[in-house]
């Protein structure tokens, strides 16, 4: 009898112990500082932009620098692209959210036809 009193006793602190650890992060302050940390980046420009044209019916694909101001039509004429557009061609070519920052510090629009 005695011998199953110090096992319940024993059993009752274990559990005691694991429900007094499973509190203790809640007792904690919160985070003040978020899990990641702004990164502070830039890129040189000197008013070229260069696109990446790629696609069935483009002529010539690849990498061109062209001027600001240049229009989507004048690039797909650079690239040789024979086809229904998918960007107003009027419109000036701009980097948007297609543009992704190159390990040389280039910006470049991914347009794919």
């Amino acid at each position: 009898m005695r011998a199953a009193l110090v096992k319940f006793c024993a059993a009752a602190a274990a559990v005691a112990i694991c429900a007094a650890v499973a509190l203790l992060p809640a007792l904690s302050p919160p985070r003040q500082e978020g899990f990641a940390s702004p990164v502070r980046q830039s890129a040189p420009f000197d008013g070229y932009l260069y696109a990446v044209v790629q696609g069935e019916g483009v002529a010539f694909p690849g990498s061109y620098r062209i001027a600001r101001g240049t229009t989507y039509g004048e690039l797909f004429a650079l690239a040789g692209f024979s086809g229904s557009s998918p960007y107003p061609l009027e419109e000036e070519v701009r980097l948007g959210e297609d543009a992704v920052l190159g390990e040389d510090g280039i910006w470049r629009a991914y347009i794919v036809v």
